[in-house]
């Protein structure tokens, strides 16, 4: 057996694990509660909670392979879920243009400035990041419950 100087004990091990499942929890939390009111003073502890959770997920990456593979699915629901959110994104923008040159048309030129129809999430960068670390962490919590059931470990 080799020796490897970086790797984590059994201890540290398990509270890297653990660290995902809190920053899940938070995000999870910190999400609900920016969506439903996005003034709230609570919300800087709770995104701290999201923000160490996803320094932890970096800063335990070299733990073991298991811990990788698992931050790698994770990694990938994220981008997917920003790629979704681009592509969302560009078909309401794209509606938008479409409904103010229609507009314009029918209007024979004259077109009042209208308020945008983009929902105000679509544009929000704190809905956004909330968002794809909640990815991430769904996309590693599908990835940890299903090896665990999926290969008879957990009951």
């Amino acid at each position: 057996m080799s020796y490897h100087p970086h790797a984590l004990t059994t201890e540290s091990r398990s509270v890297a694990f653990a660290l995902i499942w809190v920053g899940m929890i938070g995000t999870a939390l910190t999400l609900g509660l920016y969506i439903s009111d996005p003034d709230q003073q609570s919300l800087s502890v709770l995104t701290g909670l999201t923000a160490s959770g996803l320094i932890a997920a970096i800063s335990h990456y070299r733990s073991d392979d298991y811990y990788r593979s698992l931050w790698h699915v994770g990694m990938r629901w994220s981008t997917g879920g920003i790629a979704a959110y681009l592509c969302s994104a560009l078909l309401l923008r794209l509606y938008d243009i479409a409904y103010r040159a229609g507009y314009s048309i029918v209007a024979e030129g004259e077109i009042e400035r209208s308020p945008s129809n983009i929902p105000a999430l679509a544009n929000d960068a704190t809905f956004l990041a909330l968002a794809a670390a909640m990815m991430f962490y769904v996309g590693y919590a599908y990835a940890s419950l299903h090896d665990r059931f999926s290969h008879g470990n957990g009951s």
